[in-house]
């Protein structure tokens, strides 16, 4: 009697767990069926912002045909943002029909720009038929299999399932030979069970560790991609400056030239030198911006830093004086040639000081000293000090602590570049509200760093 009555229950039990089954594998293969038709989807939009970019329809209307063929697949369509259809392929169907297609529609995007819309049918009666064939072979394999569990569970179900299914369920640890599983007199069946369990938990743990890494390299790559975009405006924006630019400046350097050629005033000869000097900056700058988005070509040679610094800071002195910053020290102990761009060591002392003063700085100090094969450059004010939300991204472009209107967020990145394009470099070394020290160092020229 108590056979029959574990027979009967194991064969409303395995009727019930069927049916849940059979629901549960429809609900998956339709979910499978729907995560099918959204990965085209997303493949679709894909190209298709490809396609967007370039105006390239009639790769995409080619590329819809293509999908069309596939088994399944009943209608695609692209969508402009503004309604404009861009290509289609199959036919829609009909509002009665709803039932028997998976409809997805997913956008295309630019970054948080929309740009339109996708749209794929996917036929779904094969899915139900196969839900269906699936229920009737599953309920009849169940009852059979109920049947031959009843059989083998009135021989095996204490000795050789319970308690070796307790000791496993007590702690599984992944390790073969754990002193708490008894694998010596365990069933071969169920020592594979332990052994997989603990190979999947320790897959579960590497592919959660993947996952976390993948999202890190999809952030990353999409700022990249951002970035990448500004700097493409930034030297469309240059080309048209460099432009316009050029030809007065060339213009005032001729007249330049006619003028200090006309003159034997020295004094006057003086300025206009002065004047032809700053023209050739402002064409250097022009040719900078262009260099912040495409590999700088830089013209190094061997250069006296310590009389090109002081220089700088003669020819600054009364702008800085104007906006607060009275006080700049110039100390250094080396005379030996460094392996630099004038015009960027000009920029990049350019660029640091003007920060300072934005900073609200009223001194500066300028420290040059040689060490082995280098030579060291270190900068010191006491303004308000670098914000630590930007820190670490302090030399990527367009971060800047500036309010919108005061700055483009370019200046340290183009400095970044110019020095990395002749073997120098440039960093922080610290930042408070009492100031900031950056330190560049440079090479020294060739034929100096073995002396």
């Amino acid at each position: 009697m108590l056979s029959l009555h574990i027979g009967g229950g194991l064969l409303a039990l395995g009727l019930l767990l069927g049916v849940l089954a059979t629901q549960g594998v429809g609900r998956l293969l339709e979910q499978a069926f729907h995560d099918k038709a959204e990965a085209l989807a997303r493949q679709l939009a894909t190209v298709s912002l490809d396609a967007l970019l370039v105006y390239d329809y009639g790769t995409l209307e080619r590329y819809l045909r293509d999908l069309s063929n596939q088994s399944g697949v009943r209608y695609l369509q692209v969508r402009r943002f503004d309604g404009e259809v861009l290509g289609e392929a199959g036919e829609l169907p009909p509002p009665r029909e709803e039932g028997n297609h998976v409809l997805v529609r997913w956008p295309v995007r630019l970054g948080d720009n929309p740009l339109g819309e996708v749209t794929v049918s996917y036929d779904a009666i094969p899915v139900r038929e196969a839900v269906w064939r699936i229920s009737l072979f599953g309920l009849a394999g169940l009852v059979v299999a109920v049947a031959l569990l009843y059989l083998w569970l009135r021989h095996t179900l204490e000795r050789r399932l319970i308690l070796p299914v307790q000791a496993i369920a007590a702690r599984v640890s992944g390790r073969e030979n754990h002193p708490d599983l008894p694998l010596g007199r365990m069933p071969e069946e169920l020592v594979r069970i332990a052994r997989t369990f603990g190979r999947l938990c320790s897959q579960i743990e590497d592919t959660g560790r993947q996952r976390e890494e993948a999202q890190r390299l999809a952030r990353s790559a999409t700022e990249r991609l951002c970035r990448d975009q500004r700097l493409a405006s930034v030297g469309q924006m240059a080309a048209g400056l460099a432009h316009g630019l050029n030809t007065p400046l060339g213009n005032i350097i001729g007249y330049t030239h006619q003028a200090m050629r006309g003159t034997d005033d020295s004094h006057l000869r003086e300025r206009l030198a002065v004047i032809e000097e700053q023209a050739q900056v402002c064409s250097g700058i022009v040719r900078n911006l262009l260099d912040s988005v495409r590999p700088p070509e830089a013209n190094p040679g061997s250069l006296d830093l310590m009389e090109k610094v002081e220089a700088v800071v003669r020819l600054m002195g009364p702008v800085l004086r104007d906006r607060g910053i009275d006080d700049i020290q110039v100390q250094g102990t080396t005379g030996k040639p460094v392996w630099a761009d004038p015009t960027c060591v000009e920029q990049v002392m350019f660029n640091l000081m003007t920060n300072a003063a934005d900073a609200g700085a009223r001194s500066l100090g300028i420290l040059i000293e040689e060490t082995g094969t280098e030579v060291h450059l270190t900068l010191v004010d006491d303004g308000s000090g670098v914000p630590e939300a930007i820190r670490p991204r302090l030399f990527e472009p367009f971060v800047s602590s500036k309010p919108p209107g005061k700055g483009t967020g370019l200046g340290l990145h183009i400095c970044k570049t110019l020095l990395n394009s002749v073997g120098a470099d440039i960093e922080l070394l610290d930042t408070s509200p009492q100031g900031s020290r950056f330190h560049i160092t440079w090479r020294k020229a060739p034929g100096e760093e073995s002396r």
